[in-house]
């Protein structure tokens, strides 16, 4: 078991995040959360919808774990365990599995910029309307974990 695993072995992820049911992501905060700095431990077990979407805030990912593909509007980069990825907080992205196992990464964000969201055919569109979007394929769901 890497430290990682150590480390929030038998504690709730303190987010999760569900596409269509399914657990997609696991957060835990590895510091306590405020508006400055956060840094979160993610695992992912499944891949992004392939949807490009940006973050509130500028972020440093560093791969602790496997490896994720990551897509922008003009191309896109092979993720690997051992490096340091930065992104602006108006980035789009979205990330797809390359392998079979989990993967884990330390996700260090600056302070919040603005709000998120995705981009669709209709432009961009912040998350709240698009996770609850009338007919949406893929329903996401945040889930405080209890």
């Amino acid at each position: 078991m890497k430290w990682f695993e150590k480390l929030v072995s038998g504690r709730r992820p303190d987010l999760i995040v569900e596409i269509e049911g399914k657990v997609y992501m696991k957060r835990w905060w590895v510091i306590p959360r405020n508006r400055f700095l956060n840094i979160f431990l993610h695992k992912f077990v499944h891949s992004d919808e392939p949807v490009l979407h940006d973050h509130p805030w500028p972020s440093i990912s560093y791969y602790l774990k496997g490896r994720l593909a990551e897509t922008f509007p003009d191309g896109g980069r092979l993720c690997q365990q051992g490096k340091f990825y930065y992104r602006s907080a108006s980035q789009l992205h979205y990330l797809t599995k390359v392998d079979q196992q989990s993967v884990w990464t330390l996700f260090f964000t600056g302070p919040k910029l603005r709000e998120w969201g995705f981009r669709t055919d209709k432009g961009w569109i912040p998350h709240f309307l698009f996770t609850n979007r009338p007919g949406a394929n893929e329903q996401r769901e945040y889930k405080r974990a209890s």
